[in-house]
């Protein structure tokens, strides 16, 4: 028994130790390796694009935009707010038959047209026929 106890283990002193590893060798040949892979962090930084500038001054126009009509909102009465919310429902839905319109009107163009098209070629095949 020892004088630490039974559990513990006294050290080798005669075991033959490797000699410590170089750790500043192993260092620089891994940053060399990580520079060879290009796996380092970037030092090269990107030029801020002007687009971002813009979109950040559109964001910031919109926020006051929005505070604006809040604060607005914010200081009506139920039925004035509510007569803001019906009036913005009709415009919506007027905006949706008046899309569905100008499909519509799309549509017929372009089948008028098609059907024009296809009788002026059959003119053209018979006036054809006709002076040979």
């Amino acid at each position: 028994m020892n004088k630490y106890g039974m559990t513990t283990k006294l050290p080798n002193k005669d075991r033959k130790r490797s000699p410590l590893p170089n750790t500043y060798a192993n260092r620089k040949a891994m940053k060399n390796e990580i520079k060879q892979r290009n796996m380092g962090k970037k030092t090269k930084q990107k030029e801020t694009s002007k687009l971002s500038e813009f979109v950040k001054a559109k964001f910031k126009e919109g926020e006051r935009k929005f505070k604006q009509e809040r604060d607005i909102y914010i200081n009506l009465n139920y039925n004035q707010r509510r007569a803001i919310l019906i009036k913005e429902k009709r415009e919506k839905e007027n905006r949706q038959k008046d899309d569905k319109k100008d499909d519509k009107k799309e549509n017929q163009e372009k089948t008028n047209n098609e059907q024009h098209e296809g009788h002026q070629t059959k003119e053209n095949e018979e006036n054809h026929a006709d002076r040979s």
